[in-house]
């Protein structure tokens, strides 16, 4: 009990500090490039990268919960599945390196095709290769650091990012005056290399070797989950490309006030969704190796709980007073007032996106604990295909307005898939579903009752005349009326009693 205490805590210390960095490197890259199309390049280069990486979040997925039971019984054969798994990741990475420098000309074109976004072309290109390393950094960064997970060390890992955090906002301040929008892709690299390297040492202190071998042990589920969860990765990219290209024929500097928006929603969702699924995944794993689903569902309901709580707060505050804090925090060099316009109202379109996305980023940790290939294609096929439809179905309306909402869309319908199928696998009866449901019910009137409360009061107009220390006094007296009117709903009591039970 008091071990998960100290792991959330920390990991919640440690997320706050990795959004304040983040949160400065959105504000230097406003400062310097505003919402020009060097930096929407930038951020479709970004896309066709993470199209070519997108095999890697599939295999190292697929490769925690072996590792996490080999370990637990047979450290020196969690040794050896972990070579094997690793040489096959660094295998597809060098891959997607080799594709991106080859054929980075023709996906460049294929993306933007005749549209009237080619003259991005070239800028596409040309951040594409210099990105192209990325993807073995991100192989070997974001593999060894799922794994620590697998042996307990959230805490570390968090360490980890911070450092790489810290490393790209000293270098996209150097950088950006001297090279252009070139730092941007140069501070990713020097991220993702601080990271790699403070996870060799981690892995090499507990005595964890890595020699490079064929993967020919890691089992046949092993396969057919990489493989489905390479089908569902697949269908993300492809339609967040999708999304790229039509963003793209709406006109420039939509692509990178919405990449601003969707920047900061996950910067939220990191802090207060990413750090308890990364605490609570060894649990849930553990209690899928004892078979044991009452306790499973009963955490799984704790940890969601909780993620509602903390995000709602946040993400309310956030749409309500999106113009101001839009304001304050980045009008200032490239960055006009009219990518102020542009930039809140992307971020009232995508922030409450972080609500189903910390429940499906918390079910899909157990999918994968539990195994479950298919469950995990069905719910990233039906995210990928809603938001593709939306995205469709705004395009033929000429609707800017449904287009920068598909991100919403597909994750509620996500949401709702992963909630039926996770019911589903551990057989949960209709009445189970009772009680969380209606603390859900009542979290959403809270909520709504808080927003309309401080709509009445109109505080949010004062925020951007009081600057910075107004918004953080706002965002405090906003905090205090939330939790007041969550503790009069008894959304919090119950809350306390699950961690008390938590052993």
């Amino acid at each position: 009990m008091n071990s998960l205490k100290k792991n959330i805590g920390w990991t919640t210390i440690l997320s706050i500090a990795g959004f304040l960095l983040s949160f400065a490197s959105q504000i230097i890259i406003s400062y310097f490039f505003g919402t020009s199309v060097e930096l929407d390049s930038y951020w479709v280069a970004f896309a066709l990268m993470s199209l070519l990486a997108f095999p890697l979040a599939s295999l190292k997925e697929a490769l925690v919960p072996g590792v996490h039971q080999h370990g637990q019984s047979d450290p020196r054969r969690a040794s050896t599945y972990f070579s094997q798994g690793m040489s096959l990741v660094l295998l597809v990475a060098t891959l997607g390196v080799i594709a991106a420098w080859v054929f980075g000309s023709r996906l460049s074109a294929l993306m933007l095709g005749d549209s009237p976004s080619s003259a991005m072309e070239g800028l596409v290109m040309r951040q594409l290769h210099w990105l192209a390393p990325g993807i073995l950094l991100l192989a070997i960064s974001e593999t060894l650091g799922a794994l620590l997970t697998s042996f307990h060390r959230v805490v570390f890992q968090m360490v980890s990012r911070v450092l790489a955090a810290s490393t790209s906002l000293m270098c996209i301040g150097i950088f950006s005056g001297w090279i252009g929008i070139n730092a941007l892709s140069i501070s990713f690299l020097f991220g993702q290399l601080v990271t790699s390297l403070v996870l060799i040492a981690a892995f090499f202190k507990m005595k964890i070797a890595f020699k490079p071998s064929w993967p020919v042990g890691l089992g046949r589920s092993y396969f057919y989950l990489s493989f489905t969860l390479l089908m569902s990765a697949l269908a993300t990219q492809l339609y967040l490309l999708y999304e790229k290209a039509v963003f793209a024929d709406f006109g420039p500097g939509i692509i990178s006030s919405f990449q601003y928006g969707v920047s900061l929603t996950n910067v939220v969702i990191a802090i207060l969704a990413g750090s308890l699924a990364s605490v609570f995944w060894p649990r849930f794993m553990g209690y899928v190796q004892k078979d044991d689903f009452n306790s499973l569902y009963k955490e799984v309901a704790l940890a969601i709980k909780i993620s509602l709580i903390a995000l709602g707060g946040v993400c309310s505050f956030a749409y309500l007073c999106a113009s101001p804090i839009v304001s304050i925090i980045f009008v200032r060099g490239a960055f006009n007032q009219d990518a102020a316009l542009k930039t809140a109202e992307m971020l009232q379109a995508t922030i409450f996106t972080a609500l189903p996305i910390a429940i499906i980023t918390l079910l899909g940790r157990v999918l994968i604990s539990l195994k479950s290939s298919k469950a995990i294609m069905l719910v990233g096929l039906s995210i990928a295909i809603s938001g593709a439809i939306t995205l469709r179905f705004a395009y033929q309306i000429d609707s800017i307005n449904l287009a920068i909402h598909h991100w919403l869309v597909a994750n509620m319908i996500g949401c709702i898939a992963s909630i039926l199928v996770f019911g589903w696998l551990i057989k949960l009866r209709f009445s189970d579903y009772l009680s969380d449901a209606w603390w859900v019910g009542r979290f959403i009137i809270s909520l709504t009752c808080v927003m309309f409360l401080w709509g009445l009061l109109g505080a949010s107009i004062y925020i951007e005349s009081l600057g910075l220390m107004g918004l953080f006094l706002m965002a405090l007296a906003y905090g205090f009326l939330y939790l007041l009117i969550a503790w009069g709903a008894r959304l919090l009591p119950p809350l306390k009693i699950g961690i008390l039970k938590i052993k």
